[in-house]
């Protein structure tokens, strides 16, 4: 026997098996390579449906995923000086050891 039909035959019995497990996969949503790759990233530790709403919100809020890294990057710098001022602002000091040897690393 031919060993590419032996193959082929495997192939088959491994797919039936895997539709009678698995039932029939859902067809392709119609996303691109970057959306692909960002539902993906959020998909992690979450369940689909917080990923599914999540992903809208990102699509709703941005007109491209330039604009998403171009401004995920201010508002992540906005939040976290304007949380270092209302820290220093109030006396209190919330961020531990380990936060300020992370900083110390990145600069």
């Amino acid at each position: 026997m031919n060993p590419k039909n032996i193959q082929e035959k495997e192939i088959k019995n491994i797919h039936s098996k895997l539709l009678d497990r698995y039932g029939q996969p859902e067809e392709p949503k119609d996303l691109t390579g970057t959306e692909y790759l960002v539902e993906t990233i959020l998909s992690q530790n979450t369940n689909d449906k917080n990923r599914d709403k999540a992903f809208n919100n990102l699509q709703e809020e941005y007109n491209s995923w330039e604009e998403i890294e171009n401004g995920s990057r201010g508002r992540a710098y906005r939040y976290s000086e304007s949380r270092r001022l209302r820290t220093y602002e109030s006396g209190e000091n919330t961020e531990s050891s380990e936060d300020n040897k992370r900083k110390q690393k990145r600069r």
